[in-house]
């Protein structure tokens, strides 16, 4: 934090995203502070709303914790998700400011540490890289629906195979 100054605001936030139907735990909501603001000079994490992070300056990255030897793309594309979720809940109850904060963010970072070294990874949120992600929730799905293919045939003609082989 003494390199790159940041506040985490939330620990393990549930995020969620009924229109696409995914949800899960984000590792953190961080504000990444501007260079030269003292960290002290900023609100307790728990209390801090959109409203200083406007005033004071910065950005807010939805964050994930990596211990692994490298940095992937799919670590790039759960951070997206997380990111594009419509508001942080727990207990069946929104938490209107942790939403509000979610909702503002642009970036994902990705905090890799290794016992030899550290490196933050900021990237923002792009289409591209949240279309792959939907790609991939859509074909889930389907496979979920047709784990076999006969529901989709329109028509089938065969002959010699036994019934489970047919279908």
């Amino acid at each position: 934090r003494n390199e790159v100054p940041f506040v985490i605001i939330a620990r393990e936030p549930q995020v969620f995203n009924l229109a696409l139907g995914y949800g899960g735990s984000a590792d953190t909501i961080i504000w990444f502070l501007p260079k030269g603001t003292d960290i002290r000079s900023v609100p307790k994490a728990n209390l801090i709303t959109l409203a200083d992070v406007e005033r004071i300056g910065g950005f807010l990255a939805v964050g994930d914790w990596k211990t692994s030897k490298g940095v992937f793309t799919d670590h790039v594309i759960q951070v997206h998700a997380y990111g594009a979720g419509e508001f942080v809940g727990s207990d069946g109850i929104k938490n209107h400011r942790l939403t509000e904060l979610l909702l503002a963010t642009t970036k994902g970072v990705i905090v890799h540490i290794r016992p030899t070294g550290w490196g933050v990874h900021i990237f923002p949120f792009t289409e591209e890289v949240f279309t792959g992600f939907t790609g991939s929730v859509a074909f889930a799905r389907l496979l979920a629906k047709y784990p076999r293919a006969h529901p989709l045939f329109e028509e089938n003609y065969s002959g010699g195979f036994p019934a489970e082989e047919a279908e």
